[in-house]
């Protein structure tokens, strides 16, 4: 079977991912004072939305020489007034995709938001140093998955159904695992190493 991961990074890269209308209003609230925007006002934004969150990450991973380790850490390297110009470009979820789809995408991000903070939580219960990078794993964890709603949508659906059955199905429907190929394109745009290694387990 040929190898599909150049294919899947190349997409990757150039995909925009969408904001949620929510996200787009709150946008346009801070923007009516535009001067007062501090970076916890977008980073609240970001934390519950991972389309905003991996665009973040993958404009700041990609243009900057350091690694980028968190969300507040990607705004601060882009600029905030960037960073809304970024933001305000993107289009919006629920205006370019249908509701079926778009109810299996909050569904999962729903979820992700869940695994962000248990990881978060159990980090801090740990007294460990990482929490905030840890947040940012989980919410991105499976960035993949919402690549394929938004571009191959029967696919996602169709791996979604078969996630606890025999392993690399997944591969006969999109030609490579998708752990492999997110830790690659991951790994491409320079994202927190944590992020990258969540992949392997």
């Amino acid at each position: 079977m040929a190898d599909h991961s150049s294919h899947w990074i190349s997409t990757a890269t150039t995909c925009e991912f969408p904001l949620l209308s929510i996200s787009k209003k709150q946008l346009n609230a801070l923007q009516d004072n535009e001067q007062d925007i501090k970076v916890n006002d977008l980073l609240e934004i970001a934390r519950l939305d991972p389309g905003i969150a991996m665009t973040l990450l993958r404009y700041a991973g990609t243009r900057q020489k350091k690694e980028v380790t968190t969300l507040s850490h990607a705004i601060l390297l882009i600029s905030i007034p960037q960073t809304v110009k970024i933001l305000s470009r993107l289009p919006v979820l629920e205006q370019n995709t249908s509701k079926n789809i778009v109810s299996l995408i909050k569904q999962y991000y729903a979820r992700q938001y869940l695994t962000a903070y248990l990881a978060r939580d159990w980090s801090i219960l740990r007294k460990e140093s990482e929490t905030n990078e840890l947040f940012t794993a989980g919410l991105n964890r499976g960035f993949f998955y919402l690549l394929l709603y938004l571009l191959e949508p029967e696919k996602a659906i169709a791996i979604n159904n078969i996630k606890n059955q025999k392993p690399g199905l997944e591969q006969e429907i999109i030609g490579c695992n998708i752990d492999e190929i997110s830790e690659k394109i991951a790994r491409k745009w320079r994202l927190p190493e944590l992020i990258c290694e969540s992949y392997s387990g």
